[in-house]
C-alpha cells in the first residue's frame, strides 16, 4: 500500500479541515475520508479517535461530521497495516 514498508496510506499530519456550513449541526460540517492503496480494490476500515467510523474501498471517501478540536484519524487496511494523523478543526 502506498510505498513499500509503509501503513495502508499516506496523510499530512497536522492538516485544518475548513468547516463546511452543511451538515446536520449548525456547528459542524462535513469532510470525506480518503486514502489510496496499493491494491485498488483493498478495503479500509477508519477510525476517529479510536472510535470505529467504517469502511471503504481504497480511493471511495467515508464521510466523516467534523466536530471541533483536535482529532486523531486512523485507517487500516486487510494486511493489519496503519496509517494515523492528527489534525486540528476550528
Amino acid at each position: 500500500m502506498g510505498r513499500e514498508g509503509r501503513g495502508p496510506a499516506r496523510g499530512t499530519r497536522g492538516n485544518v479541515p475548513p468547516r463546511e456550513p452543511r451538515g446536520l449541526r449548525a456547528c459542524c460540517g462535513w469532510t470525506g475520508l480518503r486514502a489510496v492503496a496499493s491494491e485498488p480494490a483493498a478495503l479500509l476500515t477508519w477510525a476517529v479517535d479510536g472510535r470505529p467510523l467504517g469502511t471503504t474501498q481504497s480511493e471511495r471517501p467515508l464521510d466523516w461530521p467534523l466536530a471541533i478540536g483536535a482529532h486523531t484519524i486512523s485507517v487500516r487496511d486487510e494486511r493489519g497495516r496503519t496509517e494515523s494523523s492528527t489534525i486540528l478543526v476550528k
